[in-house]
């Protein structure tokens, strides 16, 4: 994933003719690395380049991406570029389920991995944890960083926020509904 990471920084930093001459040996890529490049293509208003590189891995000139070697975080980041490059959710399904990735199962997991992070906060605070040990235990129990803590713990309070305002929601009809019974 580090190894990626760097190729998509360096796509970001470097010239849109350096970009180009790379989308024009494409057997010379990563092909793992292939959609970020046109990604970054897209972005610099250079689609005619992008495309060209569809064609390259569409028409089998480079071996179809195998998706199974690829980790959960690299599947995700691969969806969430493609959705944002306006590929549509059924395309990218497809194209995953033929390689062998199922993408619900990916979406519970993290569903799930999710609920647990929130149930492991929920628990802390209501032990009467600070912020700061909220972050250093989920950092020890999931190895999450600071930020991701942090991001973990203002999603977790949108989420009990959205409860409590559901609730009220619920609670204002039914007190609505009861006034119209006894009116009537």
């Amino acid at each position: 994933m580090k190894d990626l990471d760097v190729i998509i920084n360096t796509y970001k930093s470097i010239s849109t003719e350096k970009l180009i001459s790379l989308s024009k040996n494409p057997a010379d890529l990563e092909l793992k690395a292939i959609p970020h490049l046109q990604a970054e293509l897209i972005s610099r208003g250079k689609a005619k380049e992008a495309t060209e590189l569809d064609d390259y891995l569409q028409n089998g000139v480079a071996e179809k991406l195998d998706y199974r070697n690829f980790s959960k975080e690299e599947i995700t980041a691969l969806i969430q570029e493609r959705l944002a490059l306006g590929e549509s959710f059924d395309s990218i399904k497809i194209d995953l389920k033929e390689n062998g990735i199922n993408i619900f199962d990916i979406l519970k997991e993290e569903a799930t991995a999710e609920a647990r992070h929130f149930d492991f906060i929920a628990n802390l605070q209501n032990n009467g944890a600070s912020d700061t040990e909220i972050a250093d235990k989920l950092n020890y129990t999931f190895g999450t960083t600071q930020q991701e803590a942090e991001a973990l713990k203002e999603k977790y309070e949108n989420r009990k926020r959205i409860g409590i305002i559901i609730g009220i929601i619920v609670l204002t009809y039914e007190i609505i509904q009861f006034l119209f019974q006894i009116a009537d």
